[in-house]
């Protein structure tokens, strides 16, 4: 039985690679939190993955294990995500938290108090309620 792993901030820079790094140096299987847009989540994932596969080193076979062991998971850190527990399979042995926002300007003030602490904070929740081992914070503050 394969690893079982969530993931926020999979459509971002640091989220893209470390799916496509856990991908190819592991048989987890991804559960990947993802805020529909345009498209649905999986084809926001899938395609952004496809993206950062294509324009990298990484071996263009890849893109049949995204698709194979990486699922998209609809929701947003800014709205409840309590109910996320009957979505996300039971067994979850990590959670990595790299969703932020990367707007750093005064005007933006409150959006970025409700994504990078509130946010945090609700995956800290849904962490807890999914029982998992381990809690990764990635912060992107670089």
């Amino acid at each position: 039985m394969s690893e079982k792993i969530v993931i926020t901030g999979g459509t971002g820079f640091v989220g893209t690679h470390l799916i496509l790094e856990l991908l190819e140096q592991s048989d987890a299987e991804l559960f990947c939190l993802v805020r529909a847009k345009n498209t649905s989540a999986e084809q926001r994932l899938h395609q952004q993955l496809a993206q950062v596969i294509q324009g990298s080193d990484y071996a263009p076979e890849l893109i049949n294990e995204v698709k194979k062991r990486c699922h998209a998971i609809e929701a947003d850190l800014l709205g409840d995500i309590t109910s996320l527990t009957t979505f996300i399979p039971s067994g979850i042995s990590q959670f990595w938290h790299c969703a932020a926002s990367l707007n750093y300007e005064e005007r933006f003030a409150a959006e970025i108090y409700d994504i990078n602490v509130e946010g945090t904070r609700k995956a800290l929740t849904l962490a807890r309620a999914l029982n998992v081992d381990y809690f990764n914070y990635v912060s992107t503050a670089y």
